[in-house]
């Protein structure tokens, strides 16, 4: 049985509310989770300067996705100069 994003979400322990009966999730955690992607920003709602997005518009990245993501944010360690 597959769970639903919003469960996904609730399982790796990502913040969420509920406002007007809706429930809505904290974007800066999904940003920090890796295998997630907003699908569209402009369904990001703020409440006290805090962004919240519905589950509906939160995408699981695939593994090619993730492994894509993670080589464009790679940054090689900086090796110390030899005098």
């Amino acid at each position: 049985m597959s769970m639903t994003i919003s469960e996904q979400l609730k399982h790796e322990q990502v913040r969420h509310t509920i406002i007007d009966g809706e429930e809505y999730f904290y974007v800066d955690d999904i940003k920090d989770k890796f295998g997630y992607l907003i699908l569209d920003a402009n369904k990001v709602i703020y409440i006290d300067e805090t962004p919240l997005i519905k589950s509906e518009f939160i995408q699981k990245l695939s593994k090619f996705d993730q492994l894509i993501k993670q080589t464009l944010i790679f940054k090689p360690k900086k090796k110390d100069k030899e005098n």
